[in-house]
């Protein structure tokens, strides 16, 4: 191999190199680019979907407290009120982690707050269920007039917080539910 055989050779190799790796790196950064937006389009997909099934579920809620608030001052001495309220679906999002997909703090903490409110009304509409059917009894009537009262001061808590957090969502995904 001669001398210039050689030089030819090394321009070549210069060339491709000068040439070759910097339009590598383009197609790297535009593949990681594109997945990039692919990547945060899943995501921004996958929270809305998680907001808007945090929203029907806080919606029911919402009603049904309503609903029971509206009793609670009608009947002073108390009522069966039903089934209870449903939470599940905020449970299994928090315990599978799936929370993390709500980067927005204030929103955050607008359906944590909700959430809490509900699991007293819960916790509260299980202590009244408990003294509903024994109210025939002089000692539980007390009881359950003041198990009352304090559900339909629940009711109100919970009702604001949910609503609250409902707007919260709605904003969030940019207007009211239609």
């Amino acid at each position: 191999m001669d001398f210039s055989q050689f030089l030819s050779d090394l321009l070549a190799t210069l060339i491709g190199l000068a040439f070759g790796i910097p339009v590598a790196v383009g197609i790297y950064r535009w593949q990681e680019g594109r997945g990039r937006a692919e990547s945060a389009k899943a995501e921004a997909e996958r929270r809305d979907k998680l907001l808007r099934l945090t929203r029907e579920e806080l919606a029911d809620c919402l009603k049904l407290m309503k609903d029971r608030y509206q009793m609670s001052h009608s009947h002073p001495t108390g009522q069966y009120i039903g089934h209870r309220l449903k939470t599940e679906l905020w449970r299994a999002l928090s315990d599978g982690g799936e929370l993390r997909w709500i980067k927005d703090l204030d929103l955050m903490a607008s359906l944590a707050t909700a959430y809490h409110r509900l699991g007293e009304t819960v916790f509260l509409e299980g202590m009244y269920v408990q003294l509903y059917p024994e109210h025939e009894k002089a000692i539980r009537e007390n009881q359950l007039h003041v198990m009352w009262d304090l559900l339909g001061r629940s009711y109100e808590k919970a009702i604001d917080a949910a609503e609250k957090a409902i707007k919260a969502i709605d904003d969030a995904l940019g207007g009211p539910k239609r």
